[in-house]
């Protein structure tokens, strides 16, 4: 696990969150190298994504979920989980082998629908679907915002949470 400090130092030197880079409607993600962490505004939409990988982590269809967690700063409820590292497939090198596993990756398609609710493929794309090695995964269990009702985006809790870190410096 990462300590809080560390959270908040990578949140810091966070920027404006772009789709496809490393945020979506309801997720943050902060990359640690050797593991990740998908951070949500509500314990509901967190709990639901954590829910999902798991049950297709189960079935080998994504990365390794684990340790829910949350976190206040300031007036900021932030709640998450770690989940194992994939290689997102939008940035593996088109000569790469992979990209030509047509038939695994149509059977993946198969499996990974029967496992998770319809609402998580709103939006599934090559920027959420990933290698573990050779293996396929999916990197995204949220859906789409649909029922994302707060009206703060993640650039403006990372604004909150910058305020807040000044206030307690």
């Amino acid at each position: 696990m990462i300590s809080n400090k560390k959270i908040i130092k990578k949140l810091l030197k966070t920027t404006r969150c772009e789709d496809g880079v490393n945020s979506g409607c309801e997720c943050l993600f902060l990359n640690f190298g050797h593991i990740g962490l998908k951070l949500y505004m509500s314990k509901c939409v967190r709990d639901n994504c954590f829910y999902s990988q798991e049950a297709a982590y189960a079935r080998d269809l994504a990365p390794k979920a684990s340790n829910p967690m949350y976190m206040k700063i300031g007036n900021v409820d932030i709640y998450g989980y770690y989940t194992e590292i994939a290689e997102v497939m939008v940035e593996v090198k088109k000569s790469d082998k992979r990209l030509k596993m047509h038939e695994e990756y149509d059977i993946f398609m198969e499996n990974i629908k029967e496992v998770v609710s319809p609402g998580c493929f709103n939006d599934l794309s090559d920027w959420n679907i990933g290698f573990i090695g050779n293996r396929h995964v999916c990197i995204d269990f949220g859906n789409g915002g649909r029922d994302y009702l707060e009206s703060r985006d993640w650039n403006h809790v990372l604004d909150e949470i910058k305020d807040a870190c000044k206030v307690l410096n």
